[in-house]
């Protein structure tokens, strides 16, 4: 079941990915006339989805580009260019500048 969802969440980002003018929605379903967007996201604990709104709270601070979840786990990056940041608890969003 975990390998489904995981194939679902990639195959919805490579499609994203390839079509950012025409990302996934209702339409490429067949479900609606008027396109609406889906969206693929990770189910993640209550603790980590507190983590993750303060970890873009304070990228919006500190102008980081990029806050995202892969497998659970919470990534910042400032610039395309930069290094990936872990972010596995509070007291690192304290420590960035």
């Amino acid at each position: 079941m975990f390998a489904i969802l995981k194939l679902l969440l990639a195959s919805a980002i490579k499609f994203n990915r390839s079509q950012p003018e025409n990302r996934l929605n209702t339409s490429h379903l067949g479900a609606t006339d008027k396109p609406l967007p889906i969206y693929v996201v990770e189910h993640l604990s209550a603790d980590n989805k507190s983590l993750h709104a303060a970890a873009r709270a304070r990228a919006k601070e500190l102008g980081f580009r990029f806050v995202w979840v892969r497998n659970g786990h919470i990534f910042m990056r400032k610039s395309e260019d930069s290094d990936r940041i872990f972010v596995d608890n509070a007291e690192k969003l304290k420590e960035l500048y």
